[in-house]
C-alpha cells in the first residue's frame, strides 16, 4: 500500500517532457540575453578599434581585445542558435499537445516555420492563441489557468514593432543601445509567455 502511495506521488510529481524542454528554452534565452550584453559591449569595442586603425596599425593590446570581442560575438550567434532549436522544439510540442483538445490557429509545423521567418510578430500571435486555448480547456475542466494581462501581449507587439525604425539608426550608439534595451524587453516578454503557457502544459498533462 505504501509503494502503491509513493508510486502514485512520483507520477503526480514527475515534470511532464514539454514541460522540461520549455525550462531549457528559457534558461537558454537567459545565457543568450547575457552573451548578448557583452556582444553589444565587444561591438562598441570594435568600433573604437576601428577607428583607431584609421590612425596606424594595431597594438598588441588592440589586437587582443579585437580577438576577444570577436569571440564574443561568435559565442552570441552561436547560444542564439542553441535557443532557437530549444524554442523550436518546445512550441512545435506546445502546440502538439494543446491539439489534442482544442485545434489550435497553426499546426506544430506551421508554428515553428513561420515563427522562424517572422519571428516576434507571429510568435506573439502563437502564445496568444495557445494561452486562449489551454485556459479554455482548463476551464472545462475545473482547473483555475495561468492568465496574462493583455497588455502583457500588446507590449511584445509594440516593442517588436519599434526595433523595425531603431534599426536604421544603428549606425550611431543611442540607436545601437536602445536596440539592445528593446531586444532585452521582448525576451522579458517571451519569458513570461512561455512560463504561463508551460504551466498550463503541465496542468493538461497531469489532468
Amino acid at each position: 500500500m505504501i509503494c502503491n502511495n509513493t508510486q502514485q506521488s512520483d507520477f503526480i510529481l514527475e515534470e511532464p517532457e514539454n514541460a522540461r524542454r520549455g525550462k531549457s528554452a528559457i534558461i537558454w534565452a537567459f545565457v543568450f540575453l547575457i552573451s548578448t550584453v557583452f556582444a553589444w559591449i565587444s561591438i562598441e569595442v570594435l568600433i573604437q578599434l576601428l577607428k583607431n586603425y584609421t590612425k596606424g596599425s594595431f597594438t598588441t593590446t588592440e589586437s587582443f581585445a579585437f580577438c576577444i570581442a570577436g569571440l564574443f560575438i561568435i559565442f552570441n550567434l552561436l547560444v542564439f542558435l542553441v535557443y532557437i532549436y530549444k524554442f523550436s522544439i518546445w512550441i512545435y510540442y506546445a502546440v502538439k499537445e494543446q491539439n489534442q483538445y482544442t485545434t489550435t490557429e497553426l499546426t506544430p509545423l506551421n508554428a515553428v516555420l513561420l515563427g522562424g521567418v517572422l519571428g516576434p510578430f507571429i510568435d506573439a500571435y502563437i502564445f496568444k492563441d495557445l494561452l486562449k486555448k489551454q485556459n479554455a480547456t482548463l476551464e472545462k475542466y475545473g482547473i483555475k489557468p495561468a492568465v496574462l494581462p493583455e497588455w502583457v501581449f500588446s507590449f511584445l507587439m509594440v516593442t517588436t514593432f519599434l526595433t523595425l525604425p531603431v534599426c536604421i539608426t544603428v549606425l550611431f550608439f543611442p540607436g545601437r543601445l536602445i536596440l539592445m534595451i528593446l531586444i532585452t524587453l521582448i525576451f522579458a516578454s517571451y519569458i513570461k509567455f512561455m512560463q504561463a503557457i508551460i504551466a498550463n502544459g503541465r496542468l493538461l498533462q497531469r489532468q
